[in-house]
């Protein structure tokens, strides 16, 4: 099958710049219904490149060649820029477009594309924070379990001891409620062994 490419940057029309993110849709114009060849992302020096075939254009008995032209979308999908106004009848095998956009199409553009990160960027740490809450939840009632378990003179009876310092199990529920450092070391206790019990499970 007879492969097309069509390839090219874009930049800003007043200093040549490239232009990264904007969608470039490759069209191939026709008498009643445009055919879509295919479209990519500029990359970071503003180039594309699509490759086509035969199929993506060819009719039964009339098209050859393809009529090509293209659509400069943001990552929204609106068209910022289009080449349809110069379309280039019966196309090469290889095409090759610079695309020039004003620079007040592009500044929406970037607008919108950092708005989209600043919103994933929040979407992220309302995760992080949603687990991180969660984590917390799940070692507490860890704990909780775990001292419920005891007779009740053992809970003050000296259990664990760091540096010079010794923690009975109810000061070890309290760590983990006011989520000290040493709170989190139990929590990070308590995460090995639930690994390890996870992995005991899984070789039985």
């Amino acid at each position: 099958m007879e492969e097309f490419r069509i390839y090219g940057r874009v930049r800003k029309l007043e200093n040549g710049a490239a232009v990264q993110g904007l969608l470039v849709e490759a069209v191939d114009k026709d008498f009643k219904y445009d055919d879509r060849l295919g479209s990519v992302i500029t990359d970071k020096d503003g180039n594309f490149e699509i490759v086509y075939t035969e199929n993506d254009f060819k009719d039964a008995y009339v098209d050859t060649k393809p009529d090509l032209y293209l659509r400069i979308k943001t990552p929204d999908g609106r068209v910022i820029h289009t080449t349809e106004d110069k379309v280039r009848y019966r196309a090469n095998k290889a095409e090759e477009f610079i695309i020039e956009i004003p620079q007040k199409s592009i500044v929406k553009v970037e607008d919108i594309m950092a708005k989209d990160t600043e919103e994933k960027k929040e979407t992220y740490k309302a995760r992080y924070e949603e687990e991180a809450k969660l984590k917390k939840r799940l070692i507490l009632d860890d704990v909780q379990q775990w001292i419920g378990k005891m007779a009740p003179e053992k809970r003050e009876e000296p259990y664990l001891v760091i540096g010079i310092g010794s923690y009975t199990p109810n000061q070890l529920l309290e760590e983990v409620k006011k989520d000290t450092d040493i709170g989190r070391m139990v929590g990070k206790t308590l995460d090995k062994g639930r690994l390890e019990l996870s992995k005991r499970k899984r070789r039985s």
